[in-house]
């Protein structure tokens, strides 16, 4: 779903033109289970994440000052397997209109 990234711990957003924009924090460990099919794109403030996709393309990392695009395929599914939180911005992109 729309907002949906990782089992957050604080989420803080607003719906723009873009879609939802968000802070938000992902406490170690954290993460999804189930694939996204959902673009996003985001800018890591601090921590690390990695996410692993469905067609078993490589493992994308990512670290704090660096900024990343999700796109719908293949599915995507992101995880914290660092020690601290990971804070990033994130716009999670608007469903598209009929």
């Amino acid at each position: 779903a729309v907002g949906e990234l990782l089992t957050c711990t604080r989420c803080m957003g607003a719906w723009s033109a873009l879609g939802l924009v968000a802070l938000r924090v992902h406490a170690p460990g954290a993460g999804r289970t189930e694939w996204c099919d959902s673009p996003h794109s985001g800018y890591l403030l601090s921590g690390e994440l990695e996410y692993e996709f469905d067609d078993g393309s490589p493992v994308m990392r990512v670290a704090a000052a660096q900024a990343f695009v999700l796109p719908p395929a293949p599915a995507h599914r992101g995880r914290n397997h660092g020690d601290e939180p990971a804070r990033l911005f994130i716009i999670d992109a608007l469903p598209a209109q009929p």
